[in-house]
């Protein structure tokens, strides 16, 4: 049997050596169901099966020659995943697998149903891609599964997938073929070289992978999917691009020659360094150095090594240290040099550490001392020097000092003296007039005896008159105090009178608004659950009716289906606003994705847009896409629940959506060109159960909690939410969350959350 493309199925017969084609007829449901075949295996009981692009999987019954066609069934029950089929396994334990563009499945031949297994980026251990390039089962029994995300590992006993990728050693992550040799080690083409990994136990924990690129032979870097294959002598064929490889496995040795390290040119400021010159650090080849001397203004150089192996040297690895400056080791892959600005003066031990194309390292490396300089000005010497004419200025200054202080002494003395002699003659003179004046003293003091006791009597009646006048101040200081301390508590009644008058008047006012909107509220819920509740029951009553056709029912059943989720969604709104009224509701913290979710977004909303909307995503500031630490499942409620108000709200126009990173945070906008809302009413929107109603002939439904729900959510996960509008020309919301893990709640706030 041959498959072809756009020519069907050909079966060669050997005896007339001529060939039946069997192609696609459209009128007959027993025919191949398309041209295009993509993959064939045959299982235990003769019957072969057919991967088709577009035709989904085909049974070939060889006896009668007819078809059995397995696609997607609409009803969603254990059908296959996707119609577009890549590759096909019969297993040693008889399963067969299957790989489609939707997913990964395995055919259950009694029910002839299917197990499907899709990627779920909240499940770390579901398959890692939907869909597989290469399907294959090793000598233990194993299944691996190449996709375009990595390579898959299936774990039988929970019917789980590990996953091995470029972190785990994998050099691209797109697989396109698996061999496996005669050692059972697995040989893996990708589009980036071909890998070789060590499958040594049943269930793998820790990945071992030896990658080979262009540099050891390979005809390219780029290989195609399915191009692969292992001969009776072991040879194994891998094909890419630019031809195909061969080789055995058992014919590869590793290089086990040990590079020794040299050290090969040194660079101050990128500019070589001669030998010999005045002010060259290098007396001779760096090679031979152990040790260079750098002075202070030489604070940026860059020192080269080089590793002797001549087997792929592109491939040697190198890794370095400055012992006295760094902790670690620096492995810098086959980069060659090291450069190191603005070391502090002393001395440094530099370390090469280097190994070979197979990873053979030379632990012990080579090693040279740097010895930089400090300047002039912080040389010992020089601070000697300066503290020797600090301490001779300090002594000249101390004798100088002393020198003046003793001639001003001299001065003085003589000064002294001269004075004594002119004071002891005035003395002589003075006690003369002394005697005399001492008679006239004893005249006044008897006189003076008289006036204070005249003078006592005064004080005594100045003294009763003090002491009323103190009494009649003391009094009428605490009349005044009394007086102002009444006018403050009269002052003070006055105000808290009208605070409190202020407070009961909005009290009353916010009382008869909550009661509006509770009425609302409970208005608009009624009327949001009576209607798919009025739908559910009406199409489950045309259910019971027999002349309905399958077609029919299905519909209904999908009708009603969706007015049950209606139901879902209004009922998770209102639990998740009244879990953030008591500070329960969980939240769950993990990176992921902002792009991935907006684009998925974008689809779905396109796909279900009813109305003449252009919807447009927008990103603003990235080019590969955006992860952030936070709660997905709520950053995706969040935009949802702006989409539907934009959408409600909006008749015709355009919708926007995206974001764009401010410092450490990321702003997103969902913009429309709906009714708008009126300045009067722009900070009410966030309140509980407040909805607008600009125009009394248009019906918007909705409970009115949408809105207060996206600020509760938004100020718990870090961020603020706001909106700018202009009546009968549209509306834009924004919201930001943190993208730094800086600024993340803390753990004990996590907690609070939950």
């Amino acid at each position: 049997m041959g498959g072809t493309w756009a020519g069907g199925l050909n079966l060669y017969n050997r005896q007339t050596k001529t060939f039946t084609r069997f192609l696609h007829d459209k009128n007959n449901p027993k025919t191949i169901s398309s041209n295009n075949i993509f993959g064939m295996a045959e299982d235990e009981n003769g019957y072969l099966w057919i991967a088709t692009m577009g035709g989904g999987l085909n049974r070939f019954e060889s006896k009668t020659h007819e078809f059995l066609n397995f696609k997607v069934d609409n009803t969603g029950s254990n059908s296959i995943s996707g119609n577009w089929v890549h590759a096909i396994l019969e297993t040693s334990n008889h399963e067969l697998w299957v790989s489609t563009t939707g997913g990964v499945d395995i055919f259950n031949h009694e029910s002839e149903r299917f197990t499907n297994f899709k990627h779920d980026s909240a499940d770390s251990k579901s398959i890692s891609y939907d869909g597989a390039n290469v399907l294959f089962e090793d000598s233990k029994k194993n299944i691996w599964l190449g996709t375009d995300v990595g390579l898959n590992f299936f774990v039988r006993i929970d019917s789980s997938f590990i996953c091995y990728s470029i972190e785990d050693g994998l050099p691209d992550n797109s697989v396109q073929g698996i061999c496996e040799d005669n050692s059972g080690s697995l040989w893996i083409s990708t589009n980036n070289g071909i890998s070789k990994y060590i499958n040594g136990i049943n269930r793998p924990v820790k990945p071992v992978f030896k990658n080979y690129n262009k540099s050891d032979g390979l005809q390219g870097n780029e290989f195609i999917k399915h191009s692969c294959y292992k001969g009776k002598d072991g040879t194994i064929y891998f094909g890419g691009l630019n031809g195909f490889n061969s080789f055995k496995p058992d014919n590869i040795k590793e290089n086990l020659f040990i590079p020794e390290v040299k050290f090969t040119y040194l660079l101050i400021f990128n500019e070589p360094v001669e030998i010999g010159l005045s002010n060259s650090p290098l007396k001779k080849q760096l090679s031979e150095s152990s040790e260079i001397i750098l002075s202070h203004k030489q604070s940026v150089f860059t020192i080269g090594f080089t590793a002797l192996n001549y087997i792929a040297p592109k491939e040697n690895q190198f890794a370095f240290i400055l012992e006295g400056f760094e902790k670690d080791w620096n492995y810098v892959g086959n980069k060659r040099e090291a450069t190191y600005t603005n070391l502090d003066p002393g001395k440094y031990i530099f370390k090469v550490k280097a190994s070979n194309n197979d990873g053979i390292w030379n632990e012990k490396g080579v090693s040279l001392q740097i010895v930089v300089l400090p300047p002039w000005w912080m040389t010992a010497w020089f601070r000697i020097l300066a503290f020797l004419i600090v301490l001779s200025s300090l002594i000249g200054f101390y004798l100088i000092r002393v020198n003046s202080l003793n001639k001003q002494k001299n001065q003085l003395e003589k000064l002294v003296k001269k004075r004594t002699n002119e004071i002891e003659a005035k003395n002589t003179i003075l006690f003369k007039q002394t005697t005399v004046l001492n008679e006239s003293n004893v005249l006044l003091e008897e006189r003076q005896q008289q006036i204070e006791e005249q003078n006592k009597t005064l004080i005594r009646q100045a003294e009763k008159l003090n002491e009323a006048n103190t009494l009649l101040e003391e009094r009428q200081e605490e009349i005044t105090l009394q007086n102002e301390e009444l006018e403050k508590h009269r002052n003070h009644l006055e105000l808290l009178v009208e605070e409190r008058t202020s407070e009961l008047v909005k009290a009353k006012t916010k009382a008869e608004e909550s009661d509006k909107l509770k009425s609302s509220f409970l208005s608009n819920v009624s009327h949001e659950i009576r209607t798919p509740m009025n739908a559910i029951l009406g199409f489950t009553s045309l259910l019971n009716k027999e002349f309905l056709s399958k077609e029919k029912k299905t519909k209904y059943i999908n009708i009603i289906n969706e007015n049950c989720e209606a139901l879902l969604v209004l009922i998770d709104d209102i639990l998740d606003i009244s879990s953030i009224e008591v500070d329960r509701l969980a939240f769950t913290n993990e990176k992921f994705n902002v792009d991935s979710i907006l684009i998925n977004l974008e689809t779905f909303y396109k796909l279900n847009n009813n109305k003449s909307i252009e919807l447009e995503f927008i990103n603003k500031n990235q080019e590969d896409g955006l992860f952030i630490y936070n709660d997905k499942v709520r950053f995706r409620q969040i935009i949802t629940n702006l989409l539907n108000n934009s959408f409600k709200y909006t008749e015709s126009g355009k919708i926007e959506f995206g974001y764009e990173v401010i410092e450490k945070f990321v702003r997103f906008f969902v913009s429309d060109t709906g009714v708008g809302i009126d300045k009067s009413e722009i900070d009410k929107v966030f309140d509980h159960f407040y909805k607008i109603e600009n125009n009394p002939d248009v019906l918007y439904r909705g409970t009115g909690i949408g809105l207060a729900l996206c600020k509760k959510l938004v100020a718990i996960m870090g961020g603020e939410i706001w909106v700018k509008s202009i009546l009968n020309q549209g509306s834009v919301f924004y919201f930001t969350l943190p993208c730094d893990n800086d600024i993340m709640p803390s753990r004990d706030q996590k907690k609070k959350r939950t």
